[in-house]
């Protein structure tokens, strides 16, 4: 089975607890300016990309509890109406009608792809792929596309601008957040390119929706020193990482609000938003 990446909650939760509560986004920054630590047990919700199972799926359930939640839109694929790159490459190795690859500017091959190696071959592509700029990731999606000449294409997984603003209608406890353009890696790219998706998925947010963005969140949980400042400038309230695991605590930096993403099981899932995790793992193991 490939690893795929999908959309996830991130939850940042603040102290130690006994039973979870959920709060926005913009109740926890309010608490770090003020220097408040919230009760123990917070958590706020929040979802990365703009994936139309979140107005399907996830939305319905967080208003029947009456849930607040933050929706970061990757703002270039909402307008392009795009999949997501990580599910393209998904869809092109699953559906396969060739088993050869070969993509050498890449290091990569060749190969053919049977068990153990289509898992490896993929991950490699897909390592590529997170770390490429814009026009290399084109270049070489459309690579393994001709190589691999899938049977079908994978359906439109992305929030067009219509349905975000369904969302963002459907409750107020959903706040739209952005995160970035074209979900480019924020640790190494040049300056200018920094800004063109912070400050263009911000003014897409406010032209499309008619929003000023309080929340962010970089992609992959990386960024570098020039994406904070940015950020910063932007007027954005939150920045959301993904590394370290951590508590957010009253002097946590909210240009910085460490996340945990959602376990893949339930026994998990009341555990890791009591706010013992990561605390606990780290007191006992010495490590997150």
């Amino acid at each position: 089975m490939l690893p795929r990446r999908a959309a996830f909650a991130g939850l940042a939760a603040v102290a130690m607890p006994r039973t979870s509560r959920a709060a926005s986004l913009d109740r926890v920054v309010e608490a770090i300016d003020d220097g408040r630590t919230l009760p123990p047990g917070t958590v706020a919700i929040t979802f990365d990309d703009g994936y139309k199972s979140t107005l399907e799926l996830a939305s319905p359930i967080l208003e029947h509890y009456r849930l607040p939640a933050t929706v970061y839109l990757a703002t270039g694929y909402v307008t392009r109406e795009e999949s997501q790159w990580i599910d393209v490459l998904y869809s092109t190795f699953v559906h396969r009608s060739r088993h050869h690859l070969e993509l050498s500017s890449e290091g990569i091959g060749p190969v053919r792809l049977k068990g153990s190696v289509t898992t490896k071959t993929y991950g490699q592509v897909a390592d590529k792929l997170l770390a490429a700029t814009i026009s290399e990731r084109h270049r070489i999606l459309s690579e393994v596309d001709a190589q691999l000449r899938p049977s079908r294409r994978p359906p439109r997984l992305t929030l067009s601008w219509e349905e975000a603003a369904n969302l963002s209608r459907r409750t107020n406890r959903i706040d739209i957040g952005v995160h970035t353009r074209d979900h480019v890696d924020l640790a190494s790219p040049t300056p200018q390119v920094v800004r063109h998706e912070i400050e263009g998925c911000v003014a897409d947010l406010k032209r499309e929706l008619g929003i000023a963005p309080h929340h962010f969140s970089f992609p992959y949980g990386r960024c570098n020193a020039e994406a904070r400042r940015v950020v910063a400038q932007s007027g954005l309230r939150s920045a959301a990482l993904t590394e370290p695991a951590a508590l957010v605590r009253s002097k946590t930096d909210r240009l910085g609000l460490p996340r945990v993403a959602a376990p893949r099981t339930t026994q998990l899932f009341a555990f890791w938003t009591s706010g013992a995790y990561p605390d606990l793992p780290r007191t006992l193991l010495r490590r997150a």
